[in-house]
């Protein structure tokens, strides 16, 4: 399969009109850096990956945003630690916003907007790698921590219609 190859290193399939559940084969290469699968009809969750078998680490971009998927995020995201940008927005994904999210060192984009994601925000964006933090369109709550405001980093900050 295509995205089980070992010299895959960039996959885009945006802006296609792509449905049904995305195949957790897509997550198993180990070369794979750059995942582009926005703006299609994928629908269900975010495939589980078996952390055991999970080849990704070299995974730095991925995005997921404008499709259909629902249901949480799955923890394996939380452990790709190369992972510069993450976008899931416009999507129907809900749950918390975990404290796992503090350990991806090299983080500096995260788009979780236009969900119905809710509780509160995590007090670790004191990271010094984020730079662009994009919140707006869920249901969370609670207050702004100071590491909002002592973050040398961070570029744009987008809380909005929460």
């Amino acid at each position: 399969m295509l995205a089980q190859s070992d010299s895959l290193r960039f996959l885009r399939l945006s802006n296609n009109h792509l449905s049904g559940k995305i195949t957790p084969a897509i997550f198993c290469s180990s070369s794979l850096e750059l995942l582009y699968l926005d703006g299609n009809n994928f629908d269900g969750n975010i495939p589980s990956v078996d952390i055991s078998t999970f080849l990704s680490y070299s995974l730095i971009d991925m995005d997921l945003s404008n499709n259909n998927l629902s249901g949480e995020l799955p923890r394996w995201i939380w452990n790709v630690s190369n992972l510069n940008a993450l976008a899931v927005s416009n999507n129907q994904l809900k749950g918390l916003i975990t404290m796992e999210l503090c350990y991806l060192d090299s983080l500096n984009i995260l788009d979780l907007s236009k969900n119905n994601f809710s509780g509160p925000i995590p007090s670790c964006f004191d990271a010094q790698s984020i730079k662009h933090l994009h919140l707006s369109k869920n249901r969370l709550n609670g207050t702004l921590t100071n590491a909002f405001f002592n973050s040398s980093s961070l570029v744009a900050l987008d809380l909005s219609e929460n």
